[in-house]
Protein backbone atom coordinates (compact mmCIF):
# COMPACT_ATOMS: atom_id res chain seq x y z
CA UNK A 1 0.00 0.00 0.00
CA UNK A 2 2.84 2.21 0.75
CA UNK A 3 4.26 1.58 -2.43
CA UNK A 4 1.26 2.36 -3.80
CA UNK A 5 0.77 5.92 -2.37
CA UNK A 6 4.84 6.68 -2.93
CA UNK A 7 4.50 5.55 -6.99
CA UNK A 8 1.15 8.01 -7.26
CA UNK A 9 3.27 10.56 -5.56
CA UNK A 10 5.93 10.11 -7.96
CA UNK A 11 3.62 10.08 -10.77
CA UNK A 12 2.06 13.58 -9.75
CA UNK A 13 5.62 15.42 -9.56
CA UNK A 14 6.17 14.27 -12.95
CA UNK A 15 3.00 15.24 -14.30
CA UNK A 16 3.41 18.84 -12.69
CA UNK A 17 7.35 18.81 -13.79
CA UNK A 18 6.33 18.20 -17.63
CA UNK A 19 3.50 20.90 -17.34
CA UNK A 20 5.94 23.15 -15.92
CA UNK A 21 8.52 22.30 -18.69
CA UNK A 22 5.61 22.58 -21.03
CA UNK A 23 4.65 26.31 -19.75
CA UNK A 24 7.91 27.63 -20.16
CA UNK A 25 9.15 26.90 -23.41
CA UNK A 26 5.97 28.91 -23.54
CA UNK A 27 7.42 32.02 -22.87
CA UNK A 28 8.97 34.88 -24.69
CA UNK A 29 13.09 35.38 -23.77
CA UNK A 30 13.40 37.73 -21.54
CA UNK A 31 16.43 40.50 -22.95
CA UNK A 32 17.40 40.58 -18.97
CA UNK A 33 17.73 37.33 -18.66
CA UNK A 34 19.70 36.43 -22.13
CA UNK A 35 21.91 39.19 -20.66
CA UNK A 36 22.37 37.77 -17.45
CA UNK A 37 23.42 34.54 -18.64
CA UNK A 38 25.73 36.04 -21.24
CA UNK A 39 27.20 37.88 -18.31
CA UNK A 40 27.87 34.67 -16.39
CA UNK A 41 28.89 32.56 -19.68
CA UNK A 42 31.87 35.46 -19.95
CA UNK A 43 32.64 35.67 -16.40
CA UNK A 44 32.98 31.75 -16.41
CA UNK A 45 35.22 32.08 -19.52
CA UNK A 46 37.09 34.10 -17.99
CA UNK A 47 37.58 32.32 -14.77
CA UNK A 48 38.36 29.55 -16.79
CA UNK A 49 41.36 31.37 -18.74
CA UNK A 50 42.76 32.37 -15.21
CA UNK A 51 42.57 28.56 -13.92
CA UNK A 52 44.44 27.55 -16.83
CA UNK A 53 47.01 30.19 -16.83
CA UNK A 54 47.61 29.30 -13.08
CA UNK A 55 47.76 25.69 -14.22
CA UNK A 56 50.30 26.09 -16.70
CA UNK A 57 52.55 28.49 -14.55
CA UNK A 58 52.38 25.28 -11.81
CA UNK A 59 53.60 22.92 -14.92
CA UNK A 60 56.15 24.97 -15.53
CA UNK A 61 57.36 25.41 -11.88
CA UNK A 62 57.20 21.48 -11.62
CA UNK A 63 58.76 20.65 -14.90
CA UNK A 64 61.83 23.39 -13.90
CA UNK A 65 62.17 21.75 -10.38
CA UNK A 66 61.89 18.18 -11.87
CA UNK A 67 64.68 19.25 -14.20
CA UNK A 68 66.60 20.36 -11.59
CA UNK A 69 66.27 17.54 -8.92
CA UNK A 70 67.21 14.93 -11.90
Amino acid sequence: MATTTATRAATAVAGSTQDVQVNLDRLPLSEDLLKYYKQRIEHNEAELQSYIAALDAIKASHEEHHSLTR
